[in-house]
């Protein structure tokens, strides 16, 4: 078995001198003198470690029982007056494989501790033997040293070689392998992720920088990171079952293992996101095919316990060359492809380049600034109206969010929301959302007690546990009648996490909220699905609306989910009006509402008031805002 050093430095911690410095002493060798030949055999066969002793001449002058136990029937041959040269070729030759001998060895100089590297290049043209003896031959005559090697026998050794007075050598072997094994234990531990088993990121960098390091030397050489996010493209953690044990998580980390090569290394970072290190690759082009098998692997269902389960995943790739700067900067580039596999690509799989990092940075940089926005206030929520066909006039309104960023100018909610969808963010801005709303409510019911506002949800904030209880928190605040507050909620979280939206949405309701399916339609939800789940109202999505004048089919869908919604008792929005015609069509279609930009647009929260004061004004051309 190979030997390996363990001497990083000059602070290595040896074992205390067997004999100690006193051997060299005049009262030492008195003492020695007048004990028999019997007594000291005895005295060294009785030592715990192994021990040989050497004359000025390198012949052997001792060797004690215990060297034969730790190294086996490599040592069995030892004679007396046998020189070093000798002893170290039959080590060799017994098996002891010393191809990994210790470059550094740490040596007394001057009473000083010193690290010297040994000699090597004048050795790699012997045969492997020859080579370890010469090798381990320039060790003991480095004396005092130590360092530590592995028997022939498995065992791990200590070996302190320390010079007597006449200008020999003693030579002891301590057998260090319970310790090597906490050791290894230990690096295991710090190095590996408890719960799969799987390098961690400390690991992984080190792995990672090995790469590097090899394009540096070698320009032909590639490599390939891999940041996988298990949840990506769902939005959410919660596509991933976490039992006892994380099976889902342990079940994926074995698929990804088992799609990659036996040289490669996967690690697990945090939560959901994996790295893969694929140390020599041709080109993009196999780092994207590899990625691709590794992609469809995942998206296969997951069988765990007596469930199923299946994944969304999202891959960022990064080529790694001689033209690297440092792994950090690769590392960054696997983030930015992996943002834009998430949220732009089209299959979950994106590789770096340099557009890419521009559209990142700034993503990343409307994401710091809407986090200050939110902090100083700086947001508003407008409110669009809403108009109750069947009597002409305001039913209430949809509160929409907006932000005026101080650089950027104005920017549209479908490009600031979903930036805040992808992060945490979404929490307390939604939490923002209802409490400005509810504060709305409760101001214009002083006014008018006949209307209603609808706040949309985002199927994070369902995801979030606190969710029922902001709800309950922010109604009581404000004193607000529960069913003056509408929540909107997109029809895709509902067909994508039924069980969690049942429960949740059952609470809700039970409080008195009006539950509204937002953009129905557009996703893939079932008119047969409705029933099933406690719906109040739907809005159609605007796609179907669009059009209608010319487009039959559009007609059809119209009237067709229209009709089974008044059936199982909901109403029905028709989202997106921006004609006369398509406001009459809606109409006699039978949708109960309607909101787009004929009715109005978003206004600021004074202006919503005004349209309030004036509810019970019949709207004659069916416009209600400016």
């Amino acid at each position: 078995m190979p030997v390996e050093s363990t001497a990083k430095g000059a602070g290595l911690e040896t074992p205390d001198d067997l004999l100690g410095p006193a051997l060299n002493t005049a009262q030492s060798a008195d003492v020695l003198a007048g004990i028999t030949q019997d007594v000291l055999v005895n005295v060294l066969d009785s030592l715990p470690d192994g021990l040989l002793i050497l004359d000025r001449d390198d012949r052997v002058v001792a060797a004690n029982r215990r060297l034969a136990g730790l190294f086996g029937s490599a040592a069995s041959d030892i004679r007396i007056g046998m020189t070093m040269t000798e002893l170290v070729e039959q080590l060799a030759v017994h098996g002891a494989q010393y191809s990994e001998l210790p470059t550094n060895v740490i040596v007394m100089r001057d009473g000083q501790r010193q690290v010297i590297r040994m000699p090597d290049a004048a050795t790699a043209g012997l045969p492997e033997h020859k080579r370890a003896a010469v090798r381990r031959m320039a060790l003991h005559q480095a004396a005092p040293c130590d360092y530590e090697e592995m028997a022939p026998t498995g065992r791990w050794l200590h070996v302190s070689t320390r010079l007597t007075g006449e200008g020999g050598r003693i030579i002891c072997y301590r057998d260090i392998t319970e310790r090597k094994v906490r050791e290894r234990r230990l690096e295991h531990s710090i190095l590996h992720d408890p719960t799969t088993g799987l390098p961690n990121t400390t690991l992984f960098r080190d792995r990672a920088l090995q790469a590097l390091r090899r394009c540096v030397r070698d320009r032909t050489h590639l490599f390939s990171i891999f940041l996988v996010d298990l949840a990506g493209r769902s939005g959410t953690e919660r596509s991933l079952p976490v039992g006892p044990g994380d099976d889902g998580l342990i079940a994926a980390a074995r698929r990804l293992e088992h799609m990659l090569r036996p040289d490669d290394t996967v690690a697990h970072l945090q939560g959901c996101t994996f790295a893969c290190l694929l140390d020599g690759v041709s080109d993009d082009e196999e780092s994207r095919e590899i990625a691709e098998r590794v992609h469809a692997s995942l998206r296969e269902p997951f069988q765990v316990g007596s469930g199923e389960f299946a994944l969304q995943p999202a891959i960022g790739i990064v080529l790694g060359n001689g033209k690297a700067g440092d792994l950090d900067e690769l590392l960054r580039g696997a983030r930015v492809a992996l943002e834009c596999a998430r949220y732009e690509s089209h299959d979950g799989i994106a590789m770096f380049d340099a557009e890419m990092r521009d559209r990142t940075e700034t993503r990343l940089r409307i994401d710091n600034d809407l986090r200050l926005a939110l902090k100083n206030d700086e947001l508003e929520l407008y409110y669009q109206p809403i108009l109750d066909l069947r009597r002409g006039r305001l039913a209430g309104f949809e509160a929409l969010a907006r932000w005026h960023h101080a650089d950027f100018g104005p920017i549209p909610p479908d490009q600031f929301i979903p930036i805040a969808e992808d992060s945490d963010l979404i929490i307390p801005l939604g939490r923002w959302a209802l409490n400005q709303a509810a504060e709305r409510i409760a101001a214009w019911s002083a006014i008018h007690d006949d209307l209603f506002v609808a706040v949309n949800i985002s199927p994070r904030q369902f995801a979030d546990n606190d969710l029922v209880d902001d709800v309950r928190t922010i109604i009581e605040k404000h004193g607000i009648a529960p069913e003056k507050m509408r929540l909107e909620i997109t029809e895709t979280f509902m067909v994508e996490n039924p069980e969690l939206a049942s429960v949740s949405l059952d609470a809700l309701r039970a409080m008195g909220l009006h539950i509204s399916i937002d953009d129905f339609g557009a996703g893939y939800t079932s008119l047969g699905h409705l029933h099933a789940m406690p719906y109040d109202a739907l809005k159609i999505d605007r796609s179907f609306i669009a059009d209608m004048e010319n487009k039959r089919g559009n007609r059809v869908i119209v009237q067709a989910i229209t009709d089974l919604a008044h059936k199982i008792g909901m109403s029905v929005v028709a989202e997106g009006v921006e004609t006369d015609a398509q406001r009459v069509l809606a109409e006699a279609f039978g949708c109960d509402l309607a909101q787009g930009y004929l009715l109005g647009r978003p206004v600021p929260a004074d202006k919503a008031e005004d349209l309030v004061r004036h509810v019970n004004q019949p709207v004659a051309a069916a416009r209600i805002g400016a």
